[in-house]
């Protein structure tokens, strides 16, 4: 199958769904982590590491979107979080 034009796919049972980079790196992950915990995790093309996190495989963290910036990645952005503690 290389596309879907019409209809769902349906990924269950704690499948997963992996988009990878030409030269192999996951880019992209869909469902259940290693952990047990469901997510979508999003790395950056390189593969030097994780740029959004949604659920997450940290089983100690509760389910928020982790988001990783690098030095370069959106100049002059301004960001807001809330650090429970």
């Amino acid at each position: 199958m290389t596309q879907i034009n019409q209809g769902t796919v349906v990924i269950g049972e704690g499948g997963t769904l992996d988009v990878r980079a030409p030269g192999g790196a996951q880019i992209l992950g869909v469902g259940q982590f290693a952990t047990g915990r469901y997510g979508v995790s999003m790395a950056r093309e390189d593969g030097t590491g994780i740029a959004l996190e949604v659920g997450g495989n940290d089983d100690t963290a509760s389910p928020m979107p982790h988001l990783y910036l690098t030095p370069r990645a959106f100049a002059g952005l301004v960001a807001f979080a809330k650090v429970d503690g």
